[in-house]
């Protein structure tokens, strides 16, 4: 990864905060998600693989909801409505007024040798 191939070692040890990290990401629907892309792309998915995949799920979800031919508009108060997204990477994904709550964020950290690994202190 960019960060740690221009930081290095300087940035090992260090928590921060990721909502999802293939090798930490545990959630039945993260692995399969991870397995999946594996598959179809020969590679590990990153964040924004991961936060392309929950968008799609929630956008879909919203239409479920809907009759007929919707509009922009339907579906973005059908989205609004959501309070948990069905399949998510994340181990649990609520909606609060349209706003994502993540109870479950990661702290992980850089080790020596370049891996992101669940920080433990």
């Amino acid at each position: 990864p960019a960060v740690f191939q221009k930081s290095g070692v300087t940035v090992a040890d260090i928590p921060f905060a990721v909502s999802f990290q293939p090798g930490v990401s545990d959630s039945p629907a993260a692995l399969a998600f991870i397995d999946a892309y594996k598959a179809d792309y020969n590679g590990l998915p990153d964040v924004f693989a991961a936060q392309g995949y929950t968008a799609i799920h929630l956008i879909a979800q919203g239409m479920k909801s809907l009759d007929g031919k919707p509009t922009r508009q339907a579906l973005a108060e059908a989205i609004w409505k959501v309070t948990d997204i069905e399949h998510n990477v994340y181990g649990g994904q609520q909606l609060e007024n349209g706003q994502a709550r993540t109870p479950a964020t990661l702290i992980v950290n850089w080790t020596k040798d370049g891996k992101v690994v669940r920080w433990t202190k």
